[in-house]
């Protein structure tokens, strides 16, 4: 780690403000990098150089002529990670300058550490965002050791199950925090998600006003955290995730059919609509909606030519109903506040109008899809 020019110039912005003397920084070769002294800057202080040579803890210059380049004052190293790179130095009488000496030395060695830290965050998060693409979009070999290293170092593992997630941030209704939405996606989605995330098993990625995650976690517990995600920002700043999950596969060369298809998915959610969609469950909706109106109308009419409106919309309702509740008649019957004897009455009268079997999976398949179509073709059909 050595000081650069930029970095110290902005320490030197930072501290200025609380102290009345001139302030230096000088780097481990005893040159001035920055100082609120322009004239000073890039010039050599020897002060520096016996400092770091001689590893003092402190060295104060009494006269301007002690040494070269030097002014009175007071100078103390700036040291990271147990080793000196460089000296600050504060310009006046050493006995004034040596009250503000070990704070401003602390705090110079505080945003160094900032920095640094910062610096190497960003590094890891592009160095992540190089690998996610890379892994979505299919450009890694099959069995590569370079590979399995990579996933190992970003957190995953090289093992299944694998599953990609999309998610971005869209504003509820009744937000008033509109203003402050990018700030929240910028600051508290890198901070939450990319921080905590990235270290339990997913890899997440910022792509323009969204975000990629690769997980290795199962599609259930996939969910489960972003619902805890999704709750916290609800209740914090009225905003949650619209989310898009591929499906779930066990060699990481299968990452990018997971990506495609919450890719696809993604493309099918209405705008302002929040929530969480799964490739394997909304897949069946999505098929419904790339049907022609031509061959919807055709299927309502052979289904329910047989019924009049109210039949039809009784049909639709109890079969969407049969459906979401996977068949069971317990728990349709208690869903719908009935008694297991009308459930079978009404299975046995959607026989008799449309001669299809609500029981027997193709007949079930094909009632739902013409029920899916009740409220999206005229009324007159």
């Amino acid at each position: 780690m050595y000081l650069d020019k930029e970095i110290s110039k902005d320490i030197i912005k930072e501290l200025s403000p609380f102290i009345n003397f001139d302030l230096n920084i000088i780097d481990h070769s005893g040159i001035i990098v920055a100082s609120t002294d322009n004239k000073r800057e890039n010039t050599k202080h020897q002060g520096a150089n016996i400092l770091i040579t001689k590893n003092l803890s402190i060295l104060c210059i009494y006269s301007d002529d002690m040494y070269e380049g030097c002014k009175k004052g007071v100078n103390l190293p700036i040291v990271f990670e147990n080793r000196t790179i460089g000296v600050i130095g504060i310009t006046g009488e050493p006995d004034d300058a040596l009250k503000y000496g070990r704070i401003l030395q602390k705090m110079t060695e505080m945003l160094i550490y900032e920095n640094f830290d910062s610096t190497q965050k960003n590094n890891k998060e592009n160095c992540d965002f190089m690998l996610v693409t890379d892994l979505i979009h299919g450009r890694v070999n099959n069995d590569a050791p370079t590979t399995v290293e990579s996933l190992i170092r970003a957190g995953l593992r090289a093992e299944g199950p694998f599953i990609v997630a999309l998610f971005s941030f869209c504003k509820s209704p009744s937000s008033e925090k509109e203003d402050n939405l990018d700030l929240i996606r910028n600051n508290i989605v890198k901070d939450y998600v990319m921080d905590h995330f990235n270290t339990h098993h997913i890899l997440c990625a910022r792509n323009e006003n969204s975000y990629i995650m690769i997980s290795n976690y199962s599609a259930k517990k996939l969910i489960e955290i972003i619902e805890l995600l999704s709750s916290s920002m609800k209740n914090h700043y009225n905003i949650e995730p619209v989310c898009s999950i591929g499906g779930e596969y066990n060699e990481y060369i299968d990452i990018p059919k997971s990506y495609n298809e919450a890719l696809i998915v993604n493309n099918h959610i209405p705008l302002g609509v929040e929530g969480i969609f799964q490739f394997s469950i909304v897949i069946l909706d999505l098929v419904i909606h790339q049907i022609s109106v031509t061959h919807k109308k055709n299927l309502f009419y052979q289904v329910f030519k047989e019924c009049n409106k109210d039949e039809i919309n009784e049909i639709c309702d109890f079969t969407i109903a049969y459906f979401e509740c996977n068949g069971s008649l317990s728990q349709l019957a208690e869903n719908e506040y009935i008694h297991k004897n009308t459930v079978q009455y009404r299975i046995n009268k959607i026989k008799k109008k449309t001669t299809l079997d609500i029981r027997k999976y193709h007949d079930l398949f094909v009632l739902y899809l013409a029920a899916s179509y009740n409220n999206e073709l005229p009324s007159d059909i």
